[in-house]
């Protein structure tokens, strides 16, 4: 079964009956298709993970922000989808990225 995950201007993450709504700080809409069903082997995951990143970084350059905000952007759409979708290899991947990039960041 495909899950939508939006990601709008609301409070809160929102789950009813397949549809999943994401919470952003963004006053437009972040739509971003995902099936748990074929998210059955790491390959499938890593494709729907950088699939999303793509998807959530041009989603953040539309908005006209400046570069710091867009890299905000990205990463609070990433994290609130990933969630959203509340899949484990999709989760596990996701923290391994973020550490990944917190490491190379403090090390700069």
């Amino acid at each position: 079964m495909k899950h939508l995950i939006k990601t709008v201007a609301a409070a809160s993450v929102l789950a009813s009956a397949g549809l999943f709504a994401a919470s952003a700080q963004q006053s437009q809409e972040f739509t971003f298709a995902v099936d748990r069903a074929e998210l059955t082997s790491e390959q499938a995951v890593r494709v729907a993970y950088q699939r999303l990143n793509v998807e959530a970084a041009r989603y953040c350059e539309a908005l006209a922000l400046q570069a710091n905000e867009q890299a905000y952007c990205r990463a609070d759409v990433v994290e609130h989808v990933v969630s959203a979708v509340s899949h484990e290899g999709l989760s596990s991947l996701h923290v391994e990225r973020t550490r990944e990039a917190r490491y190379v960041a403090d090390r700069g």
